[in-house]
């Protein structure tokens, strides 16, 4: 059965969908000898021979795994010299190759997705899926709700579809305050600078949900195997998402 290649690579496990494409654009991915049409094109993996690189490409069967990112650790794809890949800290069935499903700033802990299922990837990471994502932020300065509604405006314009930023103060101290924040399309580093133009260091930043996947009492470094049930949930609301692109994100529980 055909299927588009660009679907068929990230099966391989060949990286995100951006990945994939930068291989078929950069002509290293051949369909029977000839360099592949596009990223659109339909390919039969049982009948044709895809390759990368010279060699044939092996579906592997799709890992879904939650980390908990510590702090100091990169998501990037492409490792520089002195930095540590998130994926090293996930130990995969058969030695499967993993990349991140999403991004957190090398400075920011937390709940993050790894897998090597590129499709997957892009579905829970595409600006217009609309996934919410739930961060607890520990700044330095009391917020009072001035302030709050100048940040909740803030981060509203980076959000698409009209969705709007969430945010719970949990905690109000002399010195210092604890947020959740849920964004859609905002990610933790945005979050960061935005809170730091309102006068609000950010002392500690930890994404504790993506969508209803939550990081509960997992400790920073540690990860499990995300059950097929979990990988369907986040599937359907991203799907419920699409249908309904006039919705806002919810506050997380803590």
């Amino acid at each position: 059965m055909k299927e588009r290649l660009l679907k068929i690579l990230a099966r391989a496990g060949l990286g995100s969908r951006r990945d994939c494409e930068t291989l078929i654009a950069a002509g290293r991915v051949t369909v029977d000898g000839t360099p592949a049409a596009g990223p659109g094109a339909r390919v039969d993996p049982g009948l044709e021979k895809v390759e990368v690189d010279g060699r044939a490409i092996v579906l592997q069967q799709p890992l879904y795994y939650l980390l908990n990112k510590p702090r100091g650790y990169a998501c990037t794809g492409r490792v520089r010299r002195g930095e540590r890949s998130a994926a090293s800290l996930v130990r995969a069935e058969k030695g499967e190759r993993l990349f991140s499903a999403g991004r957190l700033d090398e400075d920011a802990t937390g709940a993050l997705i790894l897998t090597n299922d590129g499709e997957f990837s892009n579905l829970v990471t595409h600006p217009r899926h609309a996934l919410p994502k739930t961060y607890r932020v520990k700044v330095s300065g009391r917020t009072e709700s001035g302030l709050l509604a100048r940040l909740r405006a803030s981060l509203s314009r980076l959000e698409q579809n009209g969705a709007a930023a969430c945010i719970q103060v949990v905690k109000r101290a002399r010195l210092d305050s604890l947020l959740n924040v849920t964004l859609c399309q905002g990610r933790s580093l945005e979050l960061r600078r935005a809170l730091l133009r309102l006068g609000l260091p950010v002392l500690e930043i930890t994404r504790i949900r993506i969508g209803s996947l939550a990081l509960g009492s997992m400790k920073p470094g540690t990860y499990r195997r995300l059950a097929a049930a979990e990988v369907e949930a986040l599937r359907e609301e991203v799907r419920a998402a699409a249908a309904a692109p006039d919705a806002r994100p919810r506050p997380a529980r803590s």
